[in-house]
């Protein structure tokens, strides 16, 4: 369990199941920098086999083996597989060598095909950019998921209220939801859900974990909301980072919450739970500055770290905050211009509203999946008027986008508070996409952004 054990390989964990008998553990997506845990397996005649994609140390752990496309030695062809990935090619590579001692002879091979549902589920909760290997595997995988061969998937479709399979579903429906059971209690019952065979076992288990989803949203809430009050107090110093501790924060919220933060504040971002003497930090980052570099210029300060250039996670005495947090903003500054601490929104063109129709939104299709390092077109249609517009559930907006004798439907999610800023002739910044209901295909266009026309024509 993530809250008793911790993040990455457990010691007690480790002397537990060697008392159990076990002789082998393979880690995923963890321990490269496990060296304390690696000697502790080791001691106790375990064969630990370490599959991780974090930046490694310069030293790596005393391990059977450590398997990271991340290693300067890796002659992998790829360097950003996520941690589900790196298990898979594990996988991949040991059929090959049962298959060529002749292992199958007398067995069935199995199809590792028939699992790149979770890998594409695994490569999209973990952010790492959808090229390479990653698109491959992804947008084979997402076929899987939309089959729904698993009940644990069905039911977790069903709860979640997802109709078509996308990143955009994965990443926002269906992944939070298995994650919060780890951020919340015990990550195992995400595991048990897509091993779940019996539909109606996998509905209970599916709603248990939706209620942990909304467990999570609130505990994540009330943490942002403490967050901005220390931010508040933060000293002037600090104009490159943002580095908070907090006594009682839930360790399985503070990464996300991190999150928030950066998109607000445009800030490499540390958020700290602390528990008495010790916490567990989470960290992102922004375009431009590599979070691991910047924790191993600030070792001294921590216990333990790892992650990679946009996310990071470490442990640290309490005492040693106030020294992390001026190193780390000492290293930033060394980093970081003004121009990388202000936030862009990067565009594909500007588009005129008769441009956009159905048959070039289904060449854009072909693009798919879009998400990290894939993102989806971002568009700027100049000088329309946002008409009819009406508010949609707690949060949004919907009108119809006119520009000469041209309109199209719009939706602006999470806007509701900039209603406003549509009054008048402005541009848009937009996503558009293929709006599919009831047999019929129609152009839509996702709002991301609006500026006053005559603003940008320095009117």
């Amino acid at each position: 369990m993530r809250l008793r054990d911790g993040y990455g390989l457990s010691a007690e964990a480790l002397k537990e199941t060697a008392g159990e008998g076990t002789r082998v553990v393979v880690s995923v997506d963890c321990g490269v920098s496990a060296h304390a845990e690696a000697a502790l397996a080791k001691e106790h005649g375990i064969d630990l086999i370490i599959t991780d994609h974090h930046q490694p140390p310069p030293t790596l752990p005393d391990a059977l083996a450590v398997i990271n496309p991340q290693r300067q030695d890796s002659s992998f062809p790829f360097q950003n597989l996520a941690g589900v990935g790196v298990a898979f090619f594990l996988l991949v590579a040991l059929r090959k060598r049962l298959r060529d001692s002749g292992w199958f002879s007398d067995r069935p091979e199995p199809d590792l095909r028939q699992y790149l549902d979770l890998v594409a589920l695994g490569t999209i909760a973990d952010l790492v950019p959808l090229q390479g290997i990653n698109r491959t595997l992804t947008r084979y995988g997402l076929t899987l998921l939309e089959a729904g061969s698993r009940a644990g998937v069905r039911a977790l479709k069903q709860v979640a209220g997802v109709k078509e399979i996308s990143c955009s579903a994965v990443g926002f429906q269906l992944a939070p939801r298995l994650n919060a059971a780890g951020r919340m209690e015990d990550a195992g019952l995400g595991v048990e859900l897509l091993l779940e065979q019996d539909m109606v076992r996998a509905l209970n288990l599916a709603r248990y974990l939706d209620q942990c989803n909304l467990e999570r949203r609130n505990l994540e809430k009330e943490t942002l909301q403490q967050a901005e009050i220390a931010l508040a107090g933060l000293s002037e110093v600090y104009t490159h980072t943002i580095v908070l501790g907090g006594e009682g924060w839930h360790p399985g919220v503070i990464g996300i919450v991190a999150s928030r933060l950066v998109d607000r504040y445009h800030r490499p971002t540390v958020l700290i739970a602390l528990d008495g003497e010790s916490g567990k930090g989470s960290a992102r980052s922004i375009r431009g500055y590599h979070l691991y570099h910047g924790l191993q210029s600030c070792a001294d300060h921590l216990a333990g770290f790892g992650g990679h250039e946009m996310a990071a996670g470490m442990s640290l005495n309490k005492d040693q905050l106030a020294g992390f947090a001026e190193a780390l903003e000492a290293h930033a500054r060394a980093k970081l211009s003004v121009d990388d601490l202000t936030p862009k929104l990067r565009h594909d063109g500007i588009m005129l509203l008769e441009e956009i129709d159905l048959e070039i939104l289904r060449q854009l299709e072909g693009l798919a999946p879009f998400g990290m390092g894939n993102p989806e077109p971002l568009l700027v249609v100049e000088s329309v008027r946002a008409m009819r517009v009406q508010t949609v559930g707690d949060n949004h907006l919907r009108f119809t986008v006119c520009q000469g004798a041209f309109s199209h439907p719009a939706i602006a999610f999470g806007m509701l508070a900039r209603r406003e800023e549509f009054q008048g002739e402005v541009d848009l910044l937009v996503t558009p996409q293929i709006n599919r209901y009831n047999g019929r295909e129609m152009v839509q266009l996702r709002v991301k952004d609006v500026r006053s026309g005559s603003v940008a024509r320095g009117g």
